[in-house]
């Protein structure tokens, strides 16, 4: 169950999954933080530390996890072992996965060489290729809280996506989210082991680690290509200073997903005169501040679009905690979404938002357009330090992702004819970019 055990056999991808949001997943001080007061408001018992240290709860050690600092630390977030040694899953969401209980490790290998560590086994829910294996993965991204809000919907999102039906679309959890390469699944003396297609464990996604980890550098890479991969900008100018921003998902699930209640998604919108003097802007957050701010007070936005869910308690009312989301008859689902929506048909216009209209008191020279996104936003985090929960230090180190790639610039050169689409700068190598920082002796990064 050590992880520091597989690290014998399996360097590279011990190595990756020590830098991911899986072995990362009951260090947070967001998680710890929201889970004590949690406990404490609502009485959570397993809720949260099932999926944040599901062993840690199979084991024994923990029952609430607010005792993570005497858990042993091999039992400490999503591990080698939770993982491999399922044999079925249960249901689609809060962590319903069978595990076997024994010493054999399931895989996406469909002929396993024998090994000396353990025994091995092939599993369509660990093949990346099989679409069954996004139940792995996706049972434990749906979370429905104990007042019966649906509160993360990933597995949900995919499912009612082009890419979850069997054809030349289609997608796992894994196509995605764990990239493959040529390379050694293991490393034993005793067996001879051939070069297969292996998996990536970084897990990419949209969070980073805001305490010192291993590889961050290689893990806000990952994630800055995940971000660009999932969106696509478009700019359509007008002669008359009107400007038209849309935004189309890639992604097979909505966007922002998972614990959208707590992420924010936005574009920001500046136009610049010839000697490069902003004439208007919109979106442009200070990370000091809360990202639309309501109507009425002081730095309100008009025109400013922010992509999240909003979760509402019994009496109707806004919450930023999930387990005082709860039905009304007001928000019957006990929230509602303004999200990104996921990719369902090959209909570009079925998956496009088209923001609110942008007009310029004068013609620009330069309009960029850029997208942001907070994977935990700064109300949020305010709200656990008011509370005690949460040291102050950590709010200053939230952090805004601009990736490179979701950049689209039009100039009064370009013309009014035609739109501007979001387009890869020459210096952004992706996945290379990240893979090269864990091998740099890979043929491709070499050659960089």
């Amino acid at each position: 169950m050590n992880p520091e055990t597989c690290r014998g056999c399996h360097p590279n991808h011990y190595r990756e999954w020590k830098s991911s949001m899986h072995a990362y997943a009951a260090e947070d001080p967001i998680f710890l933080a929201m889970n004590a007061r949690g406990q404490r408001e609502a009485k959570l018992g397993k809720f949260c530390i099932n999926c944040h240290a599901p062993m840690a709860v199979r084991e024994g050690a923990t029952t609430d996890g607010l005792n993570m600092a005497q858990v042993p630390q091999q039992l400490h977030g999503v591990t080698c072992y939770f993982c491999h040694n399922v044999t079925a899953v249960h249901g689609d969401n809060n962590n319903p996965l069978e595990l076997a209980d024994d010493t054999t490790m399931r895989g996406g290998i469909k002929d396993p060489k024998r090994s000396s560590a353990h025994g091995v086994g092939y599993s369509k829910l660990h093949d990346s290729g099989e679409l069954d294996s996004s139940q792995l993965c996706g049972s434990c991204h749906d979370i429905v809280t104990p007042s019966h809000v649906n509160l993360e919907r990933t597995f949900a999102e995919w499912r009612n996506s082009l890419y979850s039906h069997a054809g030349a679309a289609a997608v796992s959890c894994g196509n995605c989210h764990m990239e493959s390469r040529d390379g050694l699944a293991a490393y034993d003396a005793e067996v001879s082991v051939p070069t297969r297609k292996v998996h990536l464990h970084l897990f990419a996604g949209i969070d980073t680690a805001r305490t010192t980890f291993p590889d961050q550098d290689v893990q806000r890479a990952a994630v800055a290509c995940q971000l660009r991969a999932s969106v696509l900008l478009a700019l359509c100018p007008a002669p008359d200073g009107t400007f038209q921003v849309s935004i189309e998902t890639l992604a097979g699930h909505a966007f922002p997903s998972g614990a959208a209640q707590d992420r924010r998604l936005w574009l920001d919108f500046v136009a610049y005169d010839a000697s490069d003097k902003v004439l208007y802007q919109s979106g442009v957050v200070p990370a000091s501040e809360v990202v639309g701010k309501p109507l009425g007070t002081a730095g309100y936005d008009p025109n400013l679009k922010v992509f999240h869910d909003t979760l509402y308690d019994l009496r109707g009312n806004e919450t930023l905690m999930f387990w005082e989301a709860a039905s009304s008859a007001a928000h019957p689902d006990g929230y509602a979404s303004v999200l990104l929506p996921q990719a369902k048909t090959k209909v570009l216009s079925e998956h496009t938002v088209q923001l609110p209209t942008f007009s310029v008191p004068q013609l620009p020279a330069r309009v960029r357009v850029q997208m942001h996104v907070q994977p935990v936003a700064r109300e949020v985090l305010d709200s656990l330090v008011q509370s005690g929960d949460l040291d102050a230090s950590i709010v200053g180190k939230l952090e805004t992702l601009t990736p490179t790639g979701t950049i689209v610039e039009w100039q009064a050169s370009d013309g009014y004819s035609q739109c501007i689409s979001q387009a890869l700068p020459d210096d952004l190598d992706c996945p290379n970019d990240y893979l090269c920082k864990l091998y740099p002796e890979l043929t491709q990064c070499a050659q960089r």
